[in-house]
C-alpha cells in the first residue's frame, strides 16, 4: 500500500472494540526502535499471548542519529529476525513523536469523508509548518457533542514524508514490508485501553526513555497533549560517568544495578538526586501547562520507560505532584508460556513493552 494512504487509516488510535474483532485476522510485528533498546513483539491476539519477543540493546556509538545508527539497528534487526527464525514479513512501526504534529481541531459537523478531509486539508496549513506537499497527512473525528449539533472536533495528524521514507527505506533494508507506521503516543493508547480499558477523564502517561520523557495527556482514549524533554536515561549515565569519572559502560551499569562501594555511593546518590528533579520539574511545568490553559485537573498518572525503574523515582513522583502514580505493567494483560520464555526475562522489560504492545496489537485488517 502507498505510504500516504497508510497514514490517512494507520496515523490513529484504534479502539479496543476495532481490534477484538480482528480476531481471524492476521497479527503484525510490532517493532519499537528505541533509542537504547530494540523490541520485536508479536501476538495471538485471540487471548492477547505473547508469540514472540526479542530485544536487542544498542550500543553507546548507536545513541545518535545518522547513518552509523542505521548500521546498528540494521545488524540488530537482521540478527534479532534470524535468532527467533520470524517468518514474517508485515510489520508495525511507529514515528517518534518529535517528528509528528497533532493537534485537535473544530470544524463545521460533516457527514461525508470527502468534505472532512477537504476540510481537513485546508485548515492544516496553519497549523503544520512546513509546506502541504512535503507531509503526509491523517486525521480522526473524535468527537461529535450532542450539545454542539453544527461542530465537530478532529484530530489533525501530520508527519514529514522524508522522515516516513526514511524509516520505510530502513525496514526494507532487511526483508520487512511496513504495513502500519504509527506513532509512539497512539501505540502507547492502544497498549493502556488494552490494558485498562477506556479511561473517560484526563490521564497521564509517562514514558522515560533513553533518550527522552514522553508526557501524553489521554481524555477518552485519545491523546490530547503531549510534551517531549530531551533528558532521559542515557542523560542519567552520562552524568553518573562525568562525576564518578568512569567509562560509559561501567556508568549504565551502576545506573541499573547500584554499586556496593562506599567511595562512590554518596557521589552516586547526588546524581540521581539531581537528574530526577530535573525530569520532576519538566514533568511538573508540562502537566501545570495543560492544567491551567485547559482548566483541567489530571488525577492518575501511568508510568513507563525502563529509566522509569529508577528505585523510588516513582514515589517522589506521586508525592511531589499529588497524584496517584501507576506503574504501567503490561503483564497485568499479556499472557506468556513460560515454558517458552523466561519470566524473569519478561517481567524485566515490562516498563519498555508498552509501544512494542501498541503496535504489536495492529491487524491487516486494517489496511
Amino acid at each position: 500500500m502507498s505510504i500516504l494512504a497508510g497514514l490517512q487509516t494507520l496515523l490513529k488510535p484504534i479502539s479496543l472494540k476495532a481490534f477484538l474483532k480482528g480476531f481471524a485476522n492476521r497479527p503484525l510485528l510490532g517493532i519499537d526502535l528505541g533509542q537504547h533498546t530494540i523490541k520485536l513483539l508479536q501476538l495471538k491476539l485471540k487471548n492477547l499471548q505473547i508469540s514472540t519477543f526479542g530485544s536487542y540493546i544498542l550500543p553507546p556509538e548507536a545513541m545518535t542519529e545518522g547513518e552509523k545508527r542505521d548500521e546498528y539497528l540494521l545488524t540488530a534487526l537482521d540478527g534479532l529476525l534470524r535468532q527467533l527464525k520470524i517468518k514474517q514479513k508485515e510489520v508495525a512501526l511507529c514515528l517518534p513523536s518529535k517528528y509528528v504534529i497533532i493537534k485537535k481541531i473544530e470544524l463545521p459537523r460533516m457527514e461525508k469523508k470527502e468534505e472532512i478531509a477537504s476540510a481537513v486539508f485546508r485548515e492544516a496549513e496553519q497549523y503544520i509548518p512546513y509546506e502541504l506537499e512535503d507531509v503526509n497527512i491523517s486525521y480522526q473525528v473524535v468527537s461529535e457533542e450532542a450539545e454542539k449539533l453544527d461542530r465537530m472536533e478532529v484530530l489533525l495528524v501530520s508527519a514529514k514524508k522524508d522522515i516516513i521514507n526514511h524509516q520505510v527505506a530502513l525496514i526494507n533494508e532487511v526483508g520487512l514490508i511496513p504495513y502500519v507506521i504509527d506513532v509512539e503516543n497512539f501505540a502507547l493508547v492502544n497498549a493502556y485501553e488494552a490494558c485498562y480499558g477506556k479511561t473517560p477523564g484526563p490521564l497521564a502517561i509517562i514514558d522515560v526513555g533513553a533518550s527522552k520523557i514522553n508526557i501524553v495527556v489521554v481524555e477518552n482514549n485519545i491523546p490530547i497533549f503531549n510534551r517531549e524533554v530531551p533528558i532521559g536515561g542515557i542523560y542519567l549515565t552520562k552524568k553518573i560517568q562525568a562525576n564518578l569519572n568512569i567509562d560509559y559502560e561501567e556508568a549504565e551499569k551502576i545506573k541499573i544495578e547500584g554499586t556496593s562501594d562506599k567511595k562512590l555511593l554518596s557521589a552516586l546518590k547526588e546524581v540521581f538526586v539531581t537528574v530526577t528533579q530535573e525530569w520532576l520539574q519538566e514533568i511538573t511545568a508540562a502537566l501545570n501547562f495543560f492544567e491551567s490553559s485547559t482548566k483541567t485537573k489530571i488525577n492518575e498518572i501511568f508510568l513507563c520507560g525502563g529509566s522509569s525503574r529508577i528505585e523510588g523515582f516513582s514515589e517522589i513522583l506521586e508525592k511531589s505532584l499529588k497524584k496517584k502514580v501507576h506503574n504501567f505493567n503490561p503483564f497485568n494483560t499479556l499472557r506468556y508460556d513460560s515454558s517458552h520464555f523466561d519470566p524473569a526475562y519478561l517481567e524485566y522489560y515490562n516498563s519498555q513493552i508498552p509501544i512494542a504492545f501498541g503496535l504489536a496489537l495492529r491487524t491487516m485488517v486494517e489496511r
